[in-house]
């Protein structure tokens, strides 16, 4: 479990995709090389795919 604080574990720049999925209400956030995160709590997934949008525009 990754807590808002330390969505900067995760460098906008090796995201490759972001998923939320719905029937287990988890983000999945896939980053390059196969590896990915998974955070729970919609609120907290968004909180960091906001945090991600502004840094990569």
């Amino acid at each position: 479990m990754i807590t808002v604080d330390s969505w900067c574990l995760i460098n906008p720049h090796h995201v490759t995709h972001i998923q939320f999925d719905i029937t287990k209400d988890t983000w999945f956030f896939y980053l390059v090389g196969g590896k990915y995160i998974s955070i729970n709590e919609y609120s907290k997934g968004k909180i960091i795919v906001d945090k991600i949008l502004k840094t990569v525009q």
